[in-house]
């Protein structure tokens, strides 16, 4: 009876370590692969902030686009990924003297928008991760800004290619209008033109690679 009653414990402890080690492995696949959040939640920091704020993005995914239209710091950490399927851009900037850094972008709409879009003056990107399916970044009327350290690459359609459909790309950086800015130390990769500039003067364009590897 006694060696009975030792099995049944030892077989009681095993199921209850089982549960547990099930258990934290169910945990921490919920840590490592989070549902994807609003961007709303990212637009409510922005619209709350005062300008000149820095603004930290809690890391996570987020699905959506956002507008900065005041001149405050956005800073992703680089643990931060923006995602967006709507035919617009994914990231606005309207307002002169943004700072925005260490976001992944992805923009998977097939169009003529941008991962991120510029209007205005002395705007600084730095530390950029993007993938689009349509611009990098649009540069308009947009001056006197810096654009830097920055990742742009082509998002490949697999339906396209399956369907050998003809594949539109478009530029990596593109700035029309826009005067005075610096554009240094990026790198994109499988895109129409690199970098293009049209009726903008006085840029500044050093030290970017440019490759065409995958097309």
């Amino acid at each position: 009876m006694k060696e009975a009653g030792q099995t049944m414990i030892r077989s009681i402890l095993m199921l209850i370590c089982t549960l547990f080690i099930a258990s934290g492995w169910m945990e921490l696949q919920a840590i490592a692969s989070p549902a994807a959040m609003s961007a709303d939640l990212i637009q409510t920091l922005i619209d709350k902030a005062q300008d000149g704020d820095t603004v930290r993005i809690p890391p996570g995914s987020y699905e959506g686009r956002i507008l900065i239209n005041r001149p405050i710091q956005l800073d992703g950490g680089g643990a931060v990924t923006l995602r967006n399927t709507d035919q617009k851009s994914t990231v606005e900037i309207t307002a002169k003297g943004v700072a925005l850094k260490g976001l992944i972008v992805v923009h998977e709409a097939r169009d003529k928008n941008a991962a991120v879009s510029v209007s205005s003056d002395e705007v600084r990107i730095n530390s950029l991760d993007i993938r689009t399916g349509g611009y990098g970044i649009l540069l308009r009327k947009a001056d006197r800004g810096i654009v830097a350290n920055t990742k742009i690459e082509w998002l490949e359609d697999a339906n396209a290619a399956a369907a050998k459909t003809k594949i539109v790309r478009h530029n990596g950086i593109d700035l029309f209008n826009s005067h005075l800015n610096v554009i240094q130390g990026n790198t994109v990769s499988n895109m129409n033109d690199g970098i293009y500039l049209e009726s903008s003067n006085g840029n500044t364009v050093i030290n970017n690679a440019i490759d065409h590897h995958g097309r």
